[in-house]
């Protein structure tokens, strides 16, 4: 009887550890920092390198910035990684495949620190996931601006 409740036990612990939640802890602080004021134009400049037809993207929408709490700063010991706290921001674009049709809108996480960006491609361990843009604390707006002007007027004459 001891060894079956040992083992339901030991069953419970294994099956919870699968079930990790390793999204960034909203309930921080903000940094000390701030966000950077161009970080709009950060955001445009990482989509002109990253995507195949950069002069396709559509921006749709972006979060306020927040402030989230992340691993990848210095390590604490050996054994626990480090934290730092980053501006979150989310955006939502749309761009064409190679000589092919859009898409379809994808959310895409950004990481703002004075030492560092983080995007797609370029997260350097930072605790970051574009599927971190789903949380309910990101507060969505359209994206508005100029720095779309061309791709949104093409979209738009459609």
């Amino acid at each position: 009887m001891r060894y079956g409740a040992f083992c339901l036990g030991l069953a419970t612990l294994v099956l919870a550890g699968c079930n990790y939640d390793r999204t960034p802890n909203f309930a921080v602080e903000a940094p000390r920092f701030r966000v950077p004021p161009d970080y709009r134009q950060r955001i445009v400049a990482w989509s002109k390198r990253y995507y195949v037809e950069p002069d396709s993207v559509r921006f749709l929408a972006i979060t306020e910035p927040i402030p989230v709490l992340v691993t990848g700063g210095p390590p604490i010991s050996a054994q626990v990684p480090g934290a730092v706290s980053v501006w979150l921001v989310c955006v939502e674009l749309d761009a064409r495949e190679r000589g092919g049709p859009y898409m379809g809108p994808r959310r895409i996480a950004f990481g703002f620190h004075p030492e560092f960006f983080s995007g797609p491609m370029e997260r350097s361990k930072k605790g970051l996931q574009n599927n971190d843009c789903d949380a309910q604390q990101l507060t969505w707006r359209e994206w508005r601006g100029h720095e779309t002007s061309a791709a949104v007027r093409r979209y738009r004459t459609r």
